[in-house]
């Protein structure tokens, strides 16, 4: 007889218990022991942990596993151990220690190199904030699978509409917000057709009709000109933007499909509402 040879672990910590264990409180205590004996191990290495397994040995020869992915590496027992608590209770039905655990086994199935962390880091620290974020993840990702959970991403595109894609947050990667245009807060699906009113054909709206609705515009800013890739699609025309804001104080994100030649009517859309 045969056995598979386990996939190479870079951390393992293992328990003979005693007495068997049954409660999942005490299972729980277990995997906090052991992963507080692989901190160190892998502190040493410089790593942190990425994927854990846990394998639970029973009394009479069966043997109960669970595993869990993070978002970013980690060494936190404690939080091993939420991450396996959350685990457990989404295989509940799984879960049958028959005459008690006898035994138990966690290893590190996968590790990344982990960057010391800081002490004394206030609350609201970028890297205080971060961790927090991190944590969030971990936890969605043990109901959900870190997989699901996504998280917007920009994209090197001037069009709205393709600006944003959504990206496993666990294999998200920071960039910098700052430079990034000011843009309304909800933008539609698709734009929607507007009936303008100008001053001039190349001018911003005097009044504009809008899902029946009309208004009158009180302030206007613009134009801002984007032009689609012209290597993905040629029948996309330069659009004109403009921040437009009735006599309420509402404010809409509008577009002229331009450029205007005075050879036809402009066409206008709503692209978006502030908030």
């Amino acid at each position: 007889m045969f056995s598979p040879l386990l996939p190479h672990a870079p951390a393992r910590a293992q328990a003979i218990l005693a007495e068997p264990i049954v409660s999942q409180a005490h299972v729980l205590e277990l995997v906090e022991k052991l992963a507080a004996d692989l901190s160190p191990v892998l502190e040493r290495e410089g790593k942190g942990a990425r994927c854990l397994r846990l394998t639970l040995f029973r009394v009479d020869g069966e043997t109960v596993e669970a595993e869990i992915r993070l978002a970013v590496a980690s060494r936190a027992a404690g939080h091993i151990a939420k991450l396996f608590a959350l685990k457990l209770d989404a295989l509940s039905e799984d879960y049958d220690a028959g005459f008690g655990f006898e035994a138990a086994r966690l290893d590190v199935t996968a590790a990344e190199h982990m960057a010391p962390s800081p002490t004394g880091l206030a609350d609201d620290s970028d890297a205080a904030q971060t961790a927090k974020l991190s944590l969030l993840i971990d936890r969605l990702g043990s109901r959900l699978g870190l997989e699901n959970v996504m998280r917007a991403s920009p994209r090197d595109t001037h069009m709205p509409e393709r600006a944003m894609v959504l990206k496993p947050a666990a294999h998200y990667a920071e960039q910098s917000w700052e430079e990034a245009p000011m843009r309304p807060l909800l933008l539609l699906p698709c734009a929607e057709p507007a009936e303008v009113t100008a001053l001039l054909p190349e001018g911003p709206p005097l009044q504009f009709s809008w899902r029946g609705v009309r208004y009158t515009t009180a302030h206007a800013e613009g134009p801002e000109r984007l032009r689609p890739e012209w290597w993905r699609d040629l029948r996309t025309r330069p659009r004109d933007y403009y921040t437009v804001e009735d006599e309420d104080g509402r404010r809409f994100w509008m577009y002229r499909d331009g450029p205007y030649t005075g050879g036809e009517t402009p066409r206008w859309f709503v692209h978006g509402v502030y908030a």
